[in-house]
């Protein structure tokens, strides 16, 4: 059997794509506020900060509207929060350069 999608369908679907975050486990698909808290649920960077049980909590108290809301609210005013830089500032002492490509590797393929 064929799908057919319709053309708004089809926009919808590519504007989200390229506008939210998506976390895919499991063959499940997370957008936007449950990317965010799923993502969260996995990072362990104290054992003192109990993020997952503080993510699966607000994944159950808070209505998924009103996270979507928020979540918006910040990436629409991302700049404005936390400034804009030329440079990566994740890798301020070169540690991570072997994940990034290369500057000369990428103007070759423009």
């Amino acid at each position: 059997s064929t799908l057919l999608l319709s053309p708004a369908f089809l926009l919808r679907i590519s504007s989200l794509l390229f506008s939210a975050i998506v976390r895919c486990f499991n063959l499940m698909q997370y957008v936007k506020s449950d990317a965010i808290l799923r993502i969260t649920e996995a990072l362990v960077p104290f054992q003192f900060v109990p993020l997952k049980p503080a993510a699966k909590l607000g994944r159950w108290v808070v209505p998924k509207f009103l996270r979507d809301l928020i979540y918006d609210g910040v990436a629409n005013n991302r700049y404005d929060l936390m400034g804009k830089r030329d440079q990566c500032r994740f890798d301020a002492d070169g540690e991570f350069d072997d994940r990034f490509i290369n500057d000369e590797l990428a103007s070759e393929c423009n």
